[in-house]
């Protein structure tokens, strides 16, 4: 026989197996009886020469479980450096500020008083020292001075990563507190014979005097509908304040001031307030002599 004879033979004959089959399962479910089926998990089965399996899963957690681990303490010693620095602040300007006023008669403090007085006031404060290299006797007040008229208090300190897994890690601190001493106006200090000068926090000239008209401002109530024929002492028109919202206004009071270009909505706007620092002349950057008062 050929092998394709053979071929169509199974092709006719394998129809035939099939119905046979289908009608004895059909015969066995008629007369059989169930039985409940039991279900067992399923084990697969490894050959003993098979390959082991991939050790990736187990390299990544040594890699980033402790890297992990190292960045959240990160996180956490940063937070405690903080806490450090914030506390060392307050502690300066408090004991600047109180020694300022004991200074205002003829009674004068030293340095060594001063550190004592920090000293014991972190202490109280339950400043956790402990992260300061040396503690609170690895605080340095080597830059710090009473001479003249201000109490100026510097502090330096180093703070080391207790941790070493990513080197070893040390910040340098600096803080500052300067404080004047209450003992009155010296002229020496007034203008420009004292190089020191007059500023605020948004302004973009300097002063000489601190009774500048533009430093102390004359608020003046008018209603609304006189603003348009209002002239400032240069002789500009006022324009809405975008701080307080006084385009808004459409009656009622507004304030101006005589050298000032704006009208405002509320006294509380933070364009008719004036926060004035006294720095030195050679600290006044791009600021320009004020015309009024130079």
């Amino acid at each position: 026989m050929s092998l394709s004879m053979l071929f169509l033979f199974i092709a006719q004959i394998r129809p035939k197996m099939h119905k046979c089959r289908m009608k004895k399962t059909s015969l066995l479910k008629k007369n059989s009886i169930r039985i409940p089926s039991i279900q067992f998990p399923y084990i697969k089965k490894r050959h003993l020469c098979a390959p082991p399996l991939s050790a990736s899963y187990t390299v990544e957690a040594a890699v980033a479980i402790p890297f992990f681990l190292g960045m959240m303490i990160f996180a956490i010693f940063y937070m405690r450096i903080m806490q450090v620095e914030f506390g060392i602040q307050k502690v300066l300007d408090e004991t600047a500020q109180q020694a300022a006023v004991l200074c205002s008669g003829e009674e004068n403090i030293t340095l060594g008083e001063l550190r004592l007085l920090c000293n014991g006031r972190m202490e109280k404060e339950e400043i956790p020292l402990s992260f300061i290299k040396g503690g609170i006797l690895g605080i340095s007040y080597g830059e710090s001075t009473v001479e003249g008229n201000y109490i100026v208090l510097q502090v330096s300190y180093d703070v080391e990563f207790p941790i070493q897994l990513f080197g070893k890690l040390r910040w340098n601190r600096r803080l500052l507190s300067i404080n004047r001493k209450w003992v009155g106006w010296d002229p020496n200090e007034e203008g420009a014979l004292g190089n020191y000068v007059y500023v605020t926090e948004y302004g973009t000239v300097y002063h000489l005097r601190r009774q500048c008209p533009y430093l102390n401002p004359g608020i003046i109530a008018i209603p609304y509908h006189q603003v348009s024929d209002k002239r400032n002492e240069s002789g500009a028109k006022y324009k809405a304040c975008k701080g307080c919202g006084a385009k808004k206004v459409k009656s009622g009071v507004v304030y101006i001031t005589e050298y000032g270009d704006v009208y405002h909505r509320t006294l509380h706007c933070v364009g008719l307030r004036r926060t004035i620092h006294r720095i030195p002349l050679t600290e006044v950057g791009d600021r320009g002599p004020c015309k009024k008062c130079y």
